[in-house]
């Protein structure tokens, strides 16, 4: 996300654009749309064993986490300069599409390439929709208030780690690994009609394109930047990078080791996540209590 993303949204947002009861609202409708990420992202790592297996596809295992990590990067390039000139509300619809079209993709696949091709394009709609959302936080909600929702994004994770890798497992052990990736669409409907006055208030930036001002540093510059490990931004992407690829490789090898190596139930195996999960959650959630409040905003 660029600069003038985040600052002139800052800048739009400040008082907030929409009244409380409203903001309210369009938390609520957040909270449970990174709810349903949360509980796909641990469901599939849960299930993807039993998926590779019944697919013929333990070969290609790591690809089905691989392809959506890559696109989801894709994806947020993209969406930086999209909600610059646009405002983060058509990104936000666009990746919200493609996220939801991924899984429908995956959850019917036929065999472990279309699943692949599912989980690419679920990767690129999840890159787009998340950096919209924070910008549409921005947009949203006055600064003071920011940091609280932030705390709630962590805490959407508390309920999906606690039960969602063994409710995953007993959805794949009990109905079968395809509603794992089907349930997620059918329940999204409800979270997203709540953000709707959200959705209207960041359809145009407050001040207009990237050209009216904001950081135009070229992307290449960035990229050389994090490859070089340079000080500053570099050193804090290249960090970033590297704690997601251990939560992420653990995420997704975890529960492939204990099945086929111990021999554990898919309920059981994924159980493991919710450690994890709990201790970023926890993490994330005492970082964001600490930031400026606002008095009276849900405490």
């Amino acid at each position: 996300m660029t600069g003038a993303s985040a600052g002139g949204a800052a800048d739009g947002s400040r008082g907030g654009l929409l009244a409380e009861r409203a903001q309210r609202t369009v938390l609520i409708g957040m909270v449970a749309y990174v709810a349903l990420g949360a509980f796909e992202s641990l469901a599939v790592s849960t299930a993807m064993p039993t998926v590779a297996a019944e697919l013929d596809g333990l070969r290609l295992y790591t690809l089905a986490f691989a392809t959506g990590s890559a696109a989801g990067v894709v994806g947020m390039l993209v969406a930086g300069r999209w909600t610059d000139r646009r405002g983060p509300t058509p990104p936000l619809l666009a990746g919200i599409s493609l996220f939801l079209v991924g899984l429908l993709v995956a959850g019917l696949a036929p065999s472990m390439p279309v699943l692949l091709a599912g989980r690419t394009v679920q990767g690129a709609g999840s890159g787009i929709e998340g950096v919209a959302i924070f910008v549409l936080v921005a947009r949203v909600f006055p600064e003071a208030r920011r940091p609280k929702v932030f705390a709630w994004f962590a805490a959407a994770w508390v309920v999906p780690g606690v039960v969602g890798p063994l409710l995953a497992g007993a959805m794949t052990q009990y109905l079968g690994w395809r509603w794992v990736f089907l349930a997620v669409p059918v329940l999204a409907v409800p979270a997203l009609l709540t953000l709707r006055p959200a959705l209207a208030a960041g359809r145009t930036g407050p001040h207009g394109p990237v050209a009216d001002g904001g950081d135009t540093t070229p992307w290449r510059d960035v990229a050389g930047q994090v490859l070089r490990g340079a000080r500053g931004l570099g050193t804090v992407v290249l960090v970033r990078a590297l704690v997601a690829a251990a939560f992420v490789g653990a995420q997704v090898l975890l529960p492939l080791a204990l099945t086929r190596e111990r021999g554990l139930a898919p309920a059981l195996a994924g159980a493991v996540l919710t450690l994890h999960v709990l201790g970023w959650s926890a993490g994330s959630w005492a970082r964001g209590r600490g930031g400026p409040s606002h008095a009276g905003f849900l405490r």
